[in-house]
C-alpha cells in the first residue's frame, strides 16, 4: 500500500499548491482529479490523509491503492492546497484556490486537453471545483468544456447543518489569539445557511446540465456534533443528472475506503463506472453526429479532409469496441466514395472502409454481410497491388477465413488458411505466417483437434514471445495454448502458462479487466483438475465477483464462471466430507 512520511505540522506552512499525478496512464480515457476539503486540524499531509483509511496498521490511500485497479482506463491526479483554518497562509479564498487548480490542470493536461475530466471532491473541495467551473478566463474554457463528471462527497451546497465547523473556528480562534492573525474565509462556506455557499450554488445552477453528477451524503453522526452535512444540503435535486448515494459514515470518514470489498466502495465504484460509460456514450454519439453532419454538408474541395477525419474516428470507435458506430461511419465513407466520380469504389478510402466495416460487422455477428465486404476489400486490394501475395491482400483473406470458421464453415476456413499460409511461406511474409499459424491453431482448438492445435500454437507462441511478450496478440495465443495444454492433460504446463499470463494481464490491463478475469477463471479450472480446490475456489470466486461488477446480469461470462464455481464447490464439499469420514 502507499507509504509516506507525514511532515510535522509546522512544515505545512511552506506547502505550495500542487497537482500530483498519482497514477499515470498513457492510454487513459479519463482524468480523475481528487480535491480535498477543509483541513481543520492543520495536517501536513492532508491532501492524502483526507482520502486515507487506517486498517490494521496499514494506510489505504484509495485513489492510488484501489481506484486504478477498479477502473484501469484512467489517470489519477491529486490537488493539494492549503485549506488549513489556523494560519494566514490559508487566507486565500475559494476563488484563489479554484484559479490555482485550473492553472495547474492546464499544465498537466497539455498533451491531452480534450480528455474527459471527472472531479471527485470532499466537502469544501466541491465548492472549490464549482467555483473553478464558473471562472470566465478564456484560457480555462477548454478545461471547463472537457469536464464531464462531478462527484461530491458531503459537499454543503447549501451550507453545513451541524456545529462542527464552529468547532473549527474555536480551534482557529485559540491559535489566532496567540498569533494575532486574521479570520479565514474558508470555514464561512461551511456554516449553516452560508450565504457564500448559497450564492455559489445559484450561480452554478446554469451549468448543471453539462455534467453527470454523483452526490454522496453521510448518514452517521459525528459525536458530539451530529450530522455535519445532511442530505438536504449534500444533494442537488437533479433526478435526470444526479445519482444520490448514502454511505454509513460520518463527515470525516465518508471518503475513506478501507478496501476493495468494502460495501461503500463497491457501491461507489459501480456508480462511477456507470457514469463513465454514460459519458463515453454521450461523447461518442456527439462526435458521430457532428461528423456525419459535416460529411453530409461538406463541399467537394473538403472531401479528402472529411474522409480522413471519418476514417480516424471509425478506427477509434472500433478500437474501443463501439462497433455499431464504426460500422455506420465506414458505411458512410463507402457511400461517399461510390457516389462521387472523383473518388469511386476503387479509391483507397473506399477499399479500407469496406475492410473496416467488414471487421465491425464480424464483431456484431453479421457474418454474411461481413463476408461480402471482405471479398470486396480483397478484390480492391488485389487490383491496386497487382499481385495476390501482397500483405494487404493476404491479411484480408485471413480475416475472411476467420469469418468462415466463426460462422461454422470450418472446412472452407481450413482450406483458405492453409492456402494463405503456403503463399506467405513462399514469399517469406513472417507476419502472415505467424498469424495464419495462430488462426489454424485456434480453429483446431474450436474443433477439439487438440494435438493439431498444439502443433500450430506452440511454435507460434515461442516466436511471438521474442517479438514482444506483452503484445496483445502474444497474450491471446498464450491463453489459447494454455487451454489446449489443459485439454491434453498437461496441467503442469498449463498452470505455468496461466500464472504467467495472469501476472502480465494484471500489469497490462489491471486487476478487473475482462481478460484478467477470464484468465483467473481458466487458471482456477486447471487448479481444480490438479486437486488444489481451495485456491481454485478463491480464484473463481474473485473472477465471478469481477464479472458481475463489469457485465450485465445473464452475460455468458457470468454464467460460465458461476457454473465453474459451482462445480469446484461441489468437489470441495465431497473432498471435505471424505476427510471427515477418515
Amino acid at each position: 500500500m502507499t507509504k509516506w512520511n507525514p511532515l510535522r505540522i509546522h512544515d505545512m506552512y511552506a506547502m505550495q499548491p500542487n497537482l500530483e499525478i498519482i497514477k499515470d496512464n498513457k492510454d487513459a480515457r479519463f482524468d480523475i482529479v481528487f480535491v480535498h476539503g477543509l483541513n481543520v486540524k492543520g495536517e501536513a499531509s492532508y491532501a492524502r490523509n483526507a482520502w486515507t483509511a487506517d486498517v490494521n496498521r496499514e494506510r489505504i490511500f484509495w485513489p492510488g491503492d484501489l481506484l486504478p485497479s477498479s477502473v484501469p482506463n484512467v489517470r489519477v491526479l491529486l490537488f493539494a492546497y492549503n485549506s488549513s483554518i489556523t494560519r494566514n497562509s490559508a487566507i486565500a479564498g475559494v476563488k484563489d484556490h479554484a484559479t490555482t487548480l485550473m492553472n495547474l490542470l492546464i499544465l498537466k493536461r497539455k498533451e491531452s486537453p480534450e480528455r474527459p475530466l471527472i472531479f471527485i471532491c470532499h466537502s469544501l473541495g466541491g465548492l472549490v471545483v464549482k467555483q473553478a467551473l464558473l471562472l470566465e478566463d478564456p484560457k480555462f474554457q477548454e478545461t471547463i468544456k472537457s469536464t464531464r463528471g462531478l462527484v461530491f462527497f458531503a459537499t454543503p451546497h447549501r451550507g453545513a447543518t451541524g456545529d462542527a465547523v464552529g468547532v473549527g473556528f474555536i480551534c482557529a480562534d485559540i491559535v489566532r489569539a496567540i498569533q494575532r492573525e486574521g479570520r479565514n474565509p474558508l470555514p464561512e462556506l461551511l456554516q449553516r445557511d452560508s450565504p457564500l455557499a448559497d450564492t455559489l450554488s445559484r450561480l452554478f445552477e446554469v451549468k448543471l446540465n453539462q455534467f453527470n453528477i454523483i452526490s454522496v451524503y453521510e448518514t452517521r453522526s459525528m459525536k458530539p456534533y451530529g450530522i455535519i452535512v445532511g442530505k438536504t444540503s449534500a444533494v442537488l435535486d437533479l433526478p435526470k443528472r444526479e445519482t444520490e448515494i448514502d454511505i454509513d459514515r460520518d463527515h470525516s470518514t465518508i471518503c475513506k475506503f478501507p478496501g476493495p470489498e468494502n460495501p461503500g466502495y463497491k457501491q461507489f465504484i459501480g456508480h462511477l463506472e456507470l457514469m463513465m460509460d454514460d459519458i463515453m456514450d454521450t461523447e461518442e454519439e456527439t462526435k458521430k453526429n457532428e461528423l456525419l453532419q459535416s460529411l453530409s454538408n461538406s463541399p467537394p474541395l473538403e472531401e479528402a479532409q472529411f474522409l480522413q477525419r471519418a476514417e480516424q474516428l471509425a478506427f477509434w470507435y472500433a478500437g474501443h469496441e463501439k462497433y455499431e458506430i464504426s460500422e455506420e461511419l465506414n458505411n458512410r465513407i463507402i457511400q461517399l466514395c461510390d457516389n462521387n466520380s472523383n473518388l469511386g469504389p476503387n479509391n483507397r478510402a473506399a477499399i479500407d472502409a469496406a475492410y473496416n466495416r467488414a471487421l465491425a460487422l464480424r464483431r456484431l455477428g453479421r457474418y454474411s454481410e461481413s463476408e461480402q465486404l471482405y471479398k470486396r476489400a480483397i478484390a480492391g486490394r488485389k487490383d491496386r497491388a497487382g499481385r495476390e501475395n501482397d500483405p494487404s491482400v493476404l491479411n484480408a483473406r485471413r480475416q475472411l477465413a476467420e469469418v468462415l470458421y466463426e460462422s461454422g464453415r470450418h472446412q472452407q476456413a481450413e482450406t483458405e488458411l492453409r492456402d494463405i499460409l503456403k503463399i506467405s511461406e513462399a514469399s517469406g511474409n513472417m507476419h502472415e505466417i505467424l498469424e495464419c499459424q495462430a488462426s489454424l491453431g485456434d480453429l483446431f482448438r474450436v474443433l477439439e483437434r487438440w494435438n493439431e492445435s498444439q502443433s500450430f500454437l506452440e511454435p507460434t507462441f515461442e516466436t511471438m514471445k521474442e517479438l514482444g511478450p506483452m503484445n496483445e496478440r502474444t497474450l491471446y495465443i498464450q491463453h489459447k495454448l494454455a487451454f489446449v495444454l489443459q485439454s491434453l492433460g498437461a496441467n503442469d504446463k498449463s498452470e505455468v502458462l496461466y500464472k504467467d499470463l495472469l501476472k502480465k494481464r494484471k500489469e497490462k490491463n489491471g486487476d478487473v479487466s475482462l481478460d484478467t478475469l477470464a484468465t483467473m477463471r481458466d487458471l482456477a479450472h486447471v487448479l481444480q483438475k490438479k486437486g488444489n480446490l481451495a485456491d481454485a475456489e478463491a480464484l473463481c470466486c474473485d473472477a465471478l465477483s469481477g464479472f458481475k461488477r463489469r457485465l450485465p446480469a445473464g452475460h455468458n461470462e457470468i454464467e460460465w464462471t458461476d457454473s465453474s464455481l459451482a462445480f469446484i464447490r461441489k468437489q470441495l464439499d465431497r473432498h471435505n466430507l471424505a476427510r471427515l469420514r477418515m
